[in-house]
């Protein structure tokens, strides 16, 4: 059953991408990298990554305006209510962790900030790199670097940063680099070359995967991946576990079950 919370604050984070803050008791008590199924009045319902967990009272998500769903919910304003289910899903896990690199390409850094955030109330020592094609497209840097973190940028048209993307960047600050752990989130072919980089190097990745959702409890099977649920299994997976699958980063299905490259 959905719960319905009212927007107390929205932010533009980026680009095409903005933030709206709730104020939500169940998702106050969410692990990062769990997801939201967000309903839409008129529209569809949505998986959303929690961005912000209780962060001064509030929670947020973050959304990347790319269809109709998202283009309709990041229309959402200040005092205009959405139902919310959940949260769904198993998260990152970090707390055996002390040197750990963050990767978030896009609207993957929704994910990725909420994981911020807990590694800053665990004092873990942390990188985060974030890609985008252009500059005008990152979203949080500020408000990363005001926790007190590095942030290393890659830009595709070197607008801002590095040129080129973020794997590139990545691999090339790990020559002087010593990490135990790499979360990632984004598009499936960088996590799918982090997954590989992980294997290489023998550092544990925790990679946060998205598919197509319609119930978010495991019932519909819509998310199916190799065997496994990614609204239940995931949406955070072991490196290991993926690469160990005929689909990641190859293969994701439509709507229809439809399987189409990626």
């Amino acid at each position: 059953m959905h719960r319905v919370v009212r927007i107390i604050n929205k932010k533009e984070e980026a680009e095409d991408f903005v933030s709206l803050y709730f104020r939500d008791l169940p998702t106050s008590r969410a692990k990062p990298g769990q997801f939201l199924m967000i309903w839409v009045p008129g529209v569809d319902e949505i998986p959303m990554s929690i961005s912000r967990i209780c962060v001064n009272g509030l929670s947020s998500i973050s959304v990347l305006k790319v269809g109709d769903a998202t283009n309709a919910l990041a229309s959402f304003d200040i005092g205009e209510r959405l139902g919310i289910r959940g949260p769904f899903g198993n998260g990152y896990k970090i707390e055996s962790y002390d040197n750990i690199a963050m990767i978030g390409g896009g609207s993957g850094m929704a994910s990725i900030l909420s994981a911020i955030y807990y590694a800053k109330s665990l004092e873990k020592d942390v990188d985060i790199y974030i890609g985008a094609r252009t500059a005008n497209k990152l979203p949080f840097v500020q408000e990363i670097r005001s926790l007190g973190y590095n942030v290393f940028i890659a830009t595709d048209d070197g607008s801002i940063g590095f040129k080129g993307s973020v794997i590139e960047l990545f691999e090339k600050e790990l020559n002087s680099k010593c990490y135990d752990l790499i979360l990632a989130c984004g598009p499936e072919k960088m996590l799918y070359k982090v997954a590989l980089i992980g294997e290489r190097e023998d550092i544990d990745t925790q990679i946060s995967l998205e598919r197509f959702m319609k119930c978010g409890v495991g019932v519909c099977g819509s998310c199916a991946l190799d065997g496994y649920l990614v609204c239940k299994d995931g949406p955070v997976f072991s490196g290991k576990i993926l690469l160990r699958t005929n689909e990641f980063g190859k293969i994701r299905r439509k709507g229809s079950g439809i399987p189409e490259k990626i």
